[in-house]
C-alpha cells in the first residue's frame, strides 16, 4: 500500500514542477581510469528509500562517470543490511525522501510548507546502525541531501557520523554565479578563497586539482571536530528556513559548509548538502535555453570533484 501511495505522490509532485532531468547528452571523459587493469570496486547507489536521485534517473551521469573510472556500479534496491553492503566499496545515497518525505515535498510544491509539517525520516534505526558499523569497520559512504525535506529525511543518518544538517536554504549574494543571477547558485573557488587544502580538492596530481565548484541550491552542514569542511561558506552567506523567506527570518551560514569529509573509525564518509553538483541535469523551459546544473556546467571542476571524492573514499588519495 505504501509503495502505491509513494508512486502516486511522486507522479503528482513532479507533474507540478519544471522538468529537471539527467542530461542525456553528457559524456564524461576520464583520461586515466583509476581501476583499469585491476579488480573493479563496487559502488552501490541507494534506491530503497524513495530517492529523488537514482542510478537510472537523475544520477545516471554520476553513474556514467564512475563507470568510466572503472567502478562497477549497482543499484541497492532495498533496506540497508549487512548482506546488501557485502562486497561494496562505496555506498551512495542521494536525496532519500521516504514516503513521508515525498508527501512533504508535495506540500512544499503546493506552498503549504509553513502549515504542513511531517516527521520525515527515510532511514530506520536498524539501517543507520548497520551502515554506521560498516563504515566504522572500514567502509566508505557518500551521503547527499539537499535542503528540506531531503535534509530532514537524512538528518539522523548524517548525525551518526557527527554531521548536523540544518535543512535550511543557503544563499550568498557575493559568491554566486553571475550568469544565472541566482544567489542560491554558489561558487567555491581558489579565487574567492573557499576551497581549502584537502586531498579531495588537491587530487593526486596537478591535473586533478580542483579550482572552481558550483552548487545549485542546497543546505548548510555543521562541521564536527573529526572532519574537514570541503566547501565552507563565506561570511556573506545566509540561510533561510523556507525557499521564500523574509530577510528577517535568515541567519548567518558562516561557519557551516556544503560538503564535509569525515574520518570515522576505520572508514571514511563525505556528506554533501547539495545533490546537483555531483551529477549533470538540465531544466527545459519554453522559449529559453536549457539550464545546465552540475558536471555539465561550463567553467567548473565539478566532474573532477566527484572523481576525487570517490578516490578519497577508496583511499587512492
Amino acid at each position: 500500500m505504501r509503495a502505491g501511495i509513494s508512486i502516486g505522490i511522486v507522479g503528482l509532485v513532479w507533474s507540478l514542477v519544471p522538468a529537471q532531468d539527467a542530461d542525456a547528452s553528457f559524456r564524461p571523459r576520464v583520461v586515466e581510469p583509476s581501476f583499469s587493469g585491476r579488480p573493479r570496486p563496487r559502488l552501490a547507489i541507494d534506491q530503497g528509500h524513495s530517492n529523488f536521485h537514482t542510478a537510472g534517473g537523475r544520477y545516471s551521469p554520476f553513474v556514467r562517470l564512475m563507470e568510466r573510472d572503472g567502478f562497477r556500479v549497482t543499484a541497492s534496491e532495498g533496506r540497508i543490511t549487512a548482506e546488501a553492503l557485502r562486497g561494496v566499496g562505496v555506498f551512495v545515497t542521494a536525496n532519500a525522501l521516504g514516503y513521508k518525505g515525498m508527501a512533504q515535498q508535495l506540500a512544499n510544491v503546493l506552498g503549504l510548507e509553513r502549515i504542513v509539517r511531517f516527521e520525515v525520516d527515510a532511514f530506520g534505526a536498524g539501517e543507520i546502525a548497520t551502515l554506521t558499523s560498516w563504515v566504522s569497520n572500514g567502509g566508505s559512504a557518500l551521503v547527499v541531501a539537499d535542503h528540506a525535506p531531503a535534509a530532514d529525511a537524512s538528518r539522523r543518518l548524517a548525525a551518526t557520523f557527527g554531521v548536523e544538517m540544518t535543512a535550511w536554504w543557503v544563499e550568498d549574494e557575493q559568491n554566486t554565479d553571475r550568469e544565472s543571477h541566482n544567489p542560491a547558485t554558489l561558487v567555491f573557488s581558489r579565487e574567492n578563497g573557499l576551497l581549502p587544502d584537502h586531498p579531495i580538492l588537491n587530487g593526486r596530481n596537478e591535473a586533478e586539482r580542483v579550482s572552481r565548484i558550483m552548487t545549485f541550491t542546497g543546505q548548510g552542514l555543521r562541521v564536527p571536530s573529526n572532519a574537514v569542511a570541503l566547501l565552507p561558506f563565506a561570511p556573506s552567506a545566509r540561510e533561510y528556513p523556507f525557499r521564500f523567506s523574509r530577510e528577517a527570518q535568515s541567519r548567518s551560514a558562516f561557519g557551516l559548509a556544503q560538503a564535509i569529509a569525515v574520518e570515522f573509525g576505520k572508514g571514511r564518509v563525505v556528506v554533501m548538502g547539495e545533490a546537483a553538483a555531483l551529477t549533470a541535469q538540465r531544466i527545459e523551459s519554453s522559449g529559453a535555453a536549457p539550464y545546465l546544473m552540475g558536471m555539465n556546467r561550463p567553467g567548473t571542476d565539478n566532474q573532477q570533484f566527484a572523481l576525487n571524492i570517490a578516490h578519497w573514499l577508496m583511499r587512492l588519495i
